[in-house]
């Protein structure tokens, strides 16, 4: 936390023999019992280095001096316009943050580092800005003057250095005993060669120093008070506006214990352990009381039903306090470009420019999901854009939230969407892949308390080819390592490794929609086959090999295509055409008309195509999934092609198809579909801890 000199003392002692994930959990319960002072710091700070880049046009290299446990290296770390790196003396106090690193730090030893000094941690390196949030005052008057030198020279060309510290004082003293001694700073009498600008009472508990090398023999001061723009000032006027915080200082001393400050900081520790303690003996005996009286929980009533009932009340309690609160999640820096190389082809409906950001229980999302009460309380959250993972949520039992992949969400629609959710009866979210959009309602509603948010991906490494796919699912795993969400679940398995402890295992398998107007193939009266190949033209959907196997078998009497960009020799052509791209209600009716639907795609996780197939009674064939259940069932092995990319294989898997009697297949599918569907349902009650 500090940088350490040769002699020891209660402070550095004290520093290095605590335990990070201790601080880390004290600073939580600080939270919880109103502290706002961190979210503060962290608002500020992330506003800060954004226009600090903005101005740049660049990303910054940027320096968290007693990084610590890692609570701004995990704000900050994924952001695209920081390189961030941490310094601190104490193994014990940044062992969490080397443990679990954010992935955008790994190797972490290249970009966090512990060293008894800063030059020997970052001998010869340069940063563009150098960050302190209340370190400093861990240390004593010398060897701050020392370290703010040391920071001079390590400040890139045109770099500052930024100290959120104690708030302006007349000059340093001994403030108290706290974490083995705190002190207040005058800083502006530290600093030689430097300018200085004050912001004062820009936050609640502390001022903020803005520190840069100055090339001539003025040292210039600038002040800015309660968000004012900066001023010309001098030290002097400094010292005047700090005598309020030297009188505080006074105070603390007067009451300060004659014992030794390590004895008193290991007192504070404990006195905050107590009042944590006695502070959620209290919140409980609230809640129980709320319950017994307000909702009527009789005395018989066993501690799993009040245990429900409380973590239903907490989690509403936390929805509006989400509403209400001031929302300073990481919204992207301009607005998120549209996805398109992989999403915004072959879309099923007109883009609306005037449709809102977000669509609540949409009927699209609701028609064909199925039912299950355990799910009353889930919401999945989704995007409007990406058609195959919005069918794939839309099947599934529980409220449907789907917002845009390309619009902001303004704070408006945050805090309504956060209504919603408590109105619904929302206790756990499960969010079907990540968008910048999601992500910011996601952060929102952790920082306040919502726990039971979920992550499902549904793409695969082989899309990370794509800029926007890669980096949107390194913000997906980003969010899983920090811990922001309970569990991650990857459909296309091998992410264990990757992701860390949150992963979730078993495979989950998407389920077929719940269609009942549809009757069997066996309803066709035409003699004619006609085969329907429903993806757009992308590398990784094999469109081609699919039209042409299905051209070229002669039972086929047209393939229908819904990509015009297809190409194939013109000797098999002619049983091509085009449909369009039909919406989403229509391609169910579609497929219902096929006599087989072919989807034999390379990276494809768990395709709802050919489960929409299925539940219209039409089958479809695809590609090897690597599922971990139903791959023995005869109606899989009956419609998978081992073998993608080969035109034959495709060709023959068709004929299979097609060769088997009516009644067989229809009895295969009807089997399958219900059993896929059970299983998908069972498994992500499970996921969600239901």
């Amino acid at each position: 936390m500090q940088e350490a000199g040769t002699q020891s003392n209660p402070n550095e002692s004290y520093w290095k023999s605590r335990a990070g994930h201790d601080y880390a959990r004290q600073q939580r319960q600080r939270a919880e019992q109103g502290n706002r002072s961190y979210e503060e710091q962290e608002r500020w700070l992330f506003g800060y280095l954004s226009r600090r880049a903005q101005e740049a046009g660049r990303r910054l290299r940027v320096l968290d001096f007693g990084c610590g446990f890692g609570r701004l290296a995990r704000l900050l770390s994924d952001e695209p316009f920081i390189e961030y790196y941490g310094y601190d003396f104490s193994p014990s106090m940044v062992a969490p943050l080397v443990a679990d690193p954010p992935a955008s730090l790994v190797p972490i030893e290249e970009r966090v580092r512990v060293a008894e000094s800063l030059n020997e941690a970052f001998e010869n390196q340069k940063f563009d800005v150098i960050f302190t949030v209340s370190v400093l005052i861990h240390n004593p008057p010398e060897k701050v003057s020392h370290t703010l030198q040391l920071f001079l020279d390590h400040l890139a060309t045109g770099g500052e250095i930024c100290l959120v510290e104690n708030r302006l004082c007349s000059f340093s003293c001994r403030d108290n005993n706290w974490h083995g001694g705190c002190w207040i700073h005058d800083y502006a009498s530290y600093v030689r060669g430097a300018e200085i600008t004050v912001l004062h009472k820009t936050l609640a508990e502390h001022d903020i120093y803005l520190l840069r090398r100055t090339l001539t023999v003025e040292e210039p001061v600038y002040l800015s008070v309660e968000g004012a723009p900066p001023t010309v000032s001098t030290r002097d006027q400094l010292r005047l506006l700090g005598l309020e915080r030297i009188k505080q200082a006074m105070t603390h001393l007067e009451h300060s214990s004659s014992l030794h400050a390590s004895i008193e900081g290991e007192l504070r520790d404990a006195q905050e352990r107590c009042t944590a303690l006695a502070h959620e003996l209290a919140e409980w005996r609230k809640i129980s009381s709320a319950l017994s009286c307000t909702l009527g929980i009789p005395d018989t009533e066993g501690p799993e039903v009040i245990v429900r009932k409380v973590e239903a009340l907490r989690t509403r309690l936390s929805l509006l306090s989400a509403a209400s609160s001031p929302i300073y999640a990481p919204l992207p820096m301009v607005s998120t470009p549209p996805m398109k190389a992989v999403w915004n082809r072959g879309l099923s409906q007109k883009k609306n420019p005037d449709a809102r950001p977000f669509q609540w229980e949409h009927q699209q999302d609701t028609e064909f999901a199925h039912s299950d009460p355990r799910f009353e309380g889930v919401c999945h959250v989704f995007h409007q854009e990406w058609v195959g993972i919005r069918a794939a949520a839309g099947s599934l039992p529980g409220k449907k939230l789907a917002i845009s992949a390309v619009k902001n969400l303004a704070r408006r629609d945050i805090r309504e969407i956060c209504e919603l959710l408590a109105d619904g009866g929302i206790t756990r979210i499960i969010y079907h892949g990540v968008s910048h959009q999601s992500y910011a309602l996601l952060d929102h509603l952790a920082r306040q308390g919502f726990v039971q948010q979920y992550i499902v991906w549904h793409g695969t490494p082989a899309q990370w080819s794509f800029k926007n796919e890669r980096d949107l699912a390194f913000l997906a795993l980003s969010a899983a390592r920090k811990g922001i969400v309970k569990k991650f679940h990857a459909i296309r398995r091998g992410y264990s490794r990757l992701c860390g402890p949150t992963y979730f295992h078993p495979q989950l398998l998407n389920a077929p929609p719940r269609v009942t107007s549809y009757r069997s193939s066996l309803r066709r009266e035409s003699p004619t086959i006609r085969v329907l190949v429903p993806s757009w033209n992308l590398f990784h959907k094999n469109v081609h090999a699919n039209v042409v196997g299905a051209a070229l078998h002669d039972r086929v009497d047209e393939t229908w295509v819904t990509s015009k960009d297809i190409e194939i020799p013109n000797w098999v052509s002619g049983k091509v055409r085009y449909i369009g791209k039909p919406t989403a209600r229509a391609m169910l009716d579609i497929m219902a008309e096929a006599d087989a639907v072919a989807n034999v795609t390379l990276v494809d996780c768990h395709p709802m195509v050919e489960l929409e197939a299925l539940a219209v009674g039409t089958p479809a064939l695809r590609g090897p999934l690597f599922l971990d259940s139903l791959e023995d069932h005869p109606y899989s092995r009956l419609t998978t092609v081992e073998n993608p990319l080969s035109i034959d294989r495709i060709y023959e898997g068709l004929g299979r198809v097609l060769d088997t009697p009516p009644t067989e297949l229809i009895d295969m599918m009807t089997d399958y579909r219900s059993l896929l569907t059970a299983t998908s349902i069972a498994r992500y009650a499970d996921f969600v801890d239901l």
